[in-house]
C-alpha cells in the first residue's frame, strides 16, 4: 500500500538564529544574585549567563515586571536602573560584587518566571577585576 499525500513535503523549520545583543562573549553560569529596586525591595534571582558588560537573570515574573515596565520602555522611556549583587564561585570560595545596571529586555521563561537582560553601568575596578578572574577561570574571555 502506498502512502500518498496531497500536500508537498515541507522543509523542516529551523529555529531562528540567535541575535547576539552583547559586545562581549557570554559565559553560562548558575549563581545566586540579588536585585535591589529600592531600600525596601530586594529579591533573589538566578544568574543564567554573564559577560564583562552584561548579565542575564531568571526571576519571578512579578519582580521582573517591576524592573522593566513594558509601557515605559515601549513609549521610548529610559530603562530603569537597578542594583545587582552577584555571588561568584572562585577558587573554592564565593566572592561577590555589586553593580548598577539597566534592564535591556524582559522575556517569558518557564512557568511564572521571566528572563531579564541587564547591562552593567560602569563597573568599578574591583568588580571588573573579579569578573575578569571569574570569566578567565571558567573559559570566558579575560
Amino acid at each position: 500500500m502506498q502512502n500518498v499525500s496531497a500536500e508537498p513535503m515541507k522543509e523542516p523549520q529551523r529555529p531562528a538564529p540567535v541575535i547576539e545583543r552583547r559586545s562581549q562573549r557570554r559565559l553560562v553560569a548558575a549563581c545566586n544574585a540579588l536585585i535591589r529596586l529600592s531600600d525596601t525591595l530586594t529579591f533573589r534571582c538566578l544568574l543564567r549567563n554573564i559577560s564583562l558588560d552584561a548579565a542575564q537573570i531568571v526571576c519571578d515574573a512579578r519582580y521582573a515586571l517591576l524592573v522593566q515596565s513594558g509601557a515605559a520602555h515601549a513609549a521610548g522611556g529610559r530603562p530603569r536602573h537597578v542594583e545587582i549583587s552577584i555571588a561568584l564561585p572562585i577558587e573554592g570560595t564565593v566572592r561577590g560584587f555589586t553593580a548598577f545596571c539597566s534592564a535591556r529586555y524582559c522575556e517569558p521563561f518557564e512557568g511564572d518566571h521571566m528572563v531579564l537582560g541587564l547591562q552593567f553601568i560602569e563597573l568599578d575596578l574591583p568588580a571588573r577585576g573579579l569578573l575578569r578572574d571569574f570569566l578567565a577561570l571558567h573559559g570566558g574571555q579575560a
